[in-house]
């Protein structure tokens, strides 16, 4: 049996490596809200593949990267649990929460919010102008 997953990304300037670390300068976050099916929800601590959030090949398109060090795996951050009211069709959820750095500037970051828009992820761009401007592009666009 599977179950239906969702992912948030929430970048920082300094990603913490492990579960216990505090991550400093919070930029933005990305989430797909049911995008993902797995075994189990994973919990606190544990290792969620990096493969699991590219968009495209990794040599082609711009990719959500893992903290120095942590390679191929985001390790889980935060579990949160969404329940449903009786009779609600849509069902309990999950969305788990990885922390990591965006990596990309200029013309590579807009690509980056393009691609990942494109693909249903939901941008909330903080504190960070030029994701902000990469979001409304991305927006405007599709």
């Amino acid at each position: 049996m599977t179950v239906t997953i969702g992912i948030r990304v929430d970048f920082w300037e300094q990603p913490a490596l492990g579960p216990d670390g505090e991550s400093k300068g919070y930029v933005c976050s990305v989430v797909k809200e049911d995008g993902f099916t797995a075994l189990a929800v994973p919990a606190v601590g544990e290792s969620l593949s990096a493969v699991s959030l590219l968009v495209g090949p990794m040599n082609e398109k711009p990719y959500i990267a893992p903290p120095q060090g942590g390679y191929p795996f985001h390790i889980v951050r935060v579990v949160e649990h969404y329940p449903r009211p009786l009779g609600d069709d849509r069902g309990p959820g999950a969305i788990v929460v990885v922390h990591a750095q965006v990596g990309y500037e200029g013309e590579r970051l807009e690509e980056f919010v393009r691609v990942y828009a494109e693909a249903g992820w939901h941008w909330m761009p903080g504190e960070s102008r030029a994701v902000s401007r990469a979001a409304e592009a991305a927006r405007t666009a599709g």
